[in-house]
């Protein structure tokens, strides 16, 4: 797991990654808690066979994205974010999971990695 701070600032928002985190430890000091989510929109994508989700949490400024192996039906990766607001729109282009937010925001992952995230308005 990684901490990613979102940042506001001259109409934009800039990514801020921090410490890696592990569980135990958010267990450990009484921080980690499972809030609900809302799945928005499922994508299959067989020619790599991996399902990508994305959606909202329990507040309104949630919102996460996920990928499971469609063949073992187990996660590759969740991003899950306080202050993304809702996903409700996800599509694939060049390898790349588009997740789009009701901010008119498209958030750009690499199919495999959750942390390297590139976020611009959408046209």
């Amino acid at each position: 797991m990684r901490w990613i701070n979102i940042e506001n600032g001259k109409g934009r928002r800039f990514l801020e990654k921090g410490a890696k985190l592990h569980i135990s430890v958010l267990e450990e000091e009484g921080d980690f808690g499972l809030p609900d989510i809302f799945i928005k929109d499922k994508l299959e994508y067989p020619v790599k066979d991996i399902i990508v989700y994305c959606g909202e949490g329990g507040y309104a400024s949630e919102g996460f994205v996920a990928v499971e192996s469609d063949k073992t039906k187990r996660l590759l990766w969740i991003a899950f974010f306080e202050e993304s607001n809702p996903f409700t729109k996800v599509s694939i282009i060049n390898d790349r999971i588009i997740a789009h937010n009701n901010l008119k925001e498209m958030w750009a992952f690499p199919l495999y990695e959750s942390s390297t995230i590139k976020i611009k308005l959408s046209d």
